[in-house]
């Protein structure tokens, strides 16, 4: 079996986990192909666990724009947001239009600083308690902090990869999540002879948002395992109670 997702996992849990899948075949009598289909629905699940749910509601934050000509060319976005990209590294995304309060060009929610043009090509960063109550106002209503840039049209993206690689667990196939095509893949090899599995998630912020980190999938083969043996063994008591 083997997960990819530019992370590892240490040779212990591997074991841990196929001692697990071995013994739901050798007391349950099933297929190794059937263990293994079982064994990664319950890693699946289990990362699903470690992947933090998106907060309803949740903004980009506003950033200042990286590429510094901003400060000396008034045609550029000195502000706007910075966005995931699948396989590729963030990008910048500009918001234009905040310069239509004057000379007041930003203001902060988080620290309350406005930004204000002090010649035609610099500007600095004011405290807003030096401004009338009516610049403040007109900046907490300004276009940068409700820009639809901000959205995140697909939160929880995440989360729902793992849980829909759960569903497509039973055969090699691609998902899809949330309009995203070839977002992972579930790959058999060899079903009738020595199968493997291979679950891909291409979720490329993955990594950074997993609880436990780098050793999440370790973490995820271990409860799996754990998991499964007290599910097999719970099945025999109750069927040997029964007899």
């Amino acid at each position: 079996m083997a997960l990819k997702f530019e992370m590892s996992f240490d040779k212990a849990a591997a074991k841990s986990f196929m001692d697990a899948v071995h013994h739901d075949v050798k007391k349950n009598g099933r297929t190794l192909g059937k263990s293994l289909e079982w064994g990664g629905r319950k890693i699946c699940e289990s990362l699903a666990k470690q992947t933090p749910q998106m907060k309803k509601g949740l903004l980009r934050p506003v950033v200042e724009n990286p590429d510094g000509r901003w400060k000396r060319d008034a045609r550029r976005a000195p502000f706007g947001v910075m966005k995931l990209r699948q396989e590729k590294p963030p990008v910048f995304v500009p918001i234009y239009r905040t310069g239509e309060y004057g000379k007041v060009k930003f203001f902060g929610l988080d620290n309350a600083m406005l930004l204000v043009r002090t010649s035609k090509t610099t500007w600095k960063m004011k405290p807003a308690s030096e401004y009338s109550k009516h610049n403040q106002f007109a900046m907490k209503s300004t276009s940068v902090m409700k820009n639809p840039k901000r959205k995140i049209p697909r939160g929880g993206l995440a989360k729902r990869s793992w849980r829909n690689l759960m569903i497509m667990m039973g055969r090699s196939n691609f998902i899809s999540v949330l309009g995203v095509p070839s977002l992972g893949i579930v790959r058999w090899t060899n079903i009738s002879t020595n199968p493997t599995l291979t679950i891909i998630n291409k979720v490329s912020y993955m990594t950074k948002i997993l609880k436990g980190g780098s050793s999440a999938v370790s973490q995820a083969m271990d409860s799996a395992a754990k998991g499964m043996m007290y599910q097999i063994e719970n099945n025999l008591q109750k069927a040997f109670k029964h007899r």
